[in-house]
């Protein structure tokens, strides 16, 4: 899949240098790239189960990501293909 030209490609190696890492903290159920709800800039987002976990996933991503801008999102539990409409 080419590069996103709209996302930096330090932004895109961090994500997928750490990706499985990630995955591997209790409670988050995905990762992708976006802007962050404050202030819009592109960032790494943690989606997690509950708002609960976003303390430990916040601490734990900040040892693994380093400087690299993350934001971590209470979702709730998710499943491919659900759907609200």
């Amino acid at each position: 899949m080419p590069a996103n030209p709209h996302v930096p490609a330090g932004l895109s190696l961090a994500l997928e240098r750490h990706r499985a890492a990630l995955h591997a903290l209790e409670g988050v159920v995905s990762t992708g790239i976006g802007r962050r709800t404050d202030d819009g800039a592109l960032c790494v987002r943690i989606f997690v189960t509950a708002a609960e976990r976003v303390g430990r996933v916040t601490a734990a991503a900040e040892k693994v990501l380093g400087e690299t801008p993350f934001e971590v999102i209470a979702t709730g539990e998710a499943a491919a293909g659900d759907r609200s409409d």
